[in-house]
């Protein structure tokens, strides 16, 4: 959930992960493995309308989503996973849905971290979401 709140992994405490996404992310846009820092203010600028506190949602296409996004969904956070969308409540992961095959997704996951995860960063995804409810 940290992924898609706008966060990366630590590179203290989860070094191994903080380096896997550091190398996706920068394969992803096709650039040298960034500091940091500098995945920090390229996160918050994505994840936060400047001058607000407001979060920032992204409109991608449904196909183009992989495992470990959040979307937004009827005002209602989501997980995508495979063909499904998984509720996610501040009590842990509920109903899940069809996802849809066209059309655009609000998205809550930053477009950086949608790349590394489309590049093959894998996120920790909680066991409840995949199972099935």
């Amino acid at each position: 959930v940290s992924l898609a709140a706008g966060h990366r992994p630590c590179a203290e405490c989860r070094r191994a992960d903080y380096l896997a996404y550091r190398d996706a992310w920068a394969a992803a846009l096709g650039v040298a493995p960034p500091s940091a820092g500098q995945l920090n203010r390229q996160l918050h600028r994505e994840r936060i309308v400047r001058g607000t506190h407001r979060r920032r949602l992204h409109p991608l296409a449904w196909s183009e989503l992989p495992d470990g996004t959040f979307v937004m969904l009827d005002a209602t956070p989501m997980l995508v996973l495979g063909s499904e969308l998984v509720e996610w409540t501040s009590t842990g992961y509920r109903r899940r849905y069809s996802r849809p095959a066209h059309g655009t997704a609000e998205v809550i996951t930053p477009p950086s971290s949608v790349a590394a995860l489309r590049a093959g960063y894998q996120v920790q995804i909680d066991a409840t979401a995949r199972a099935p409810h």
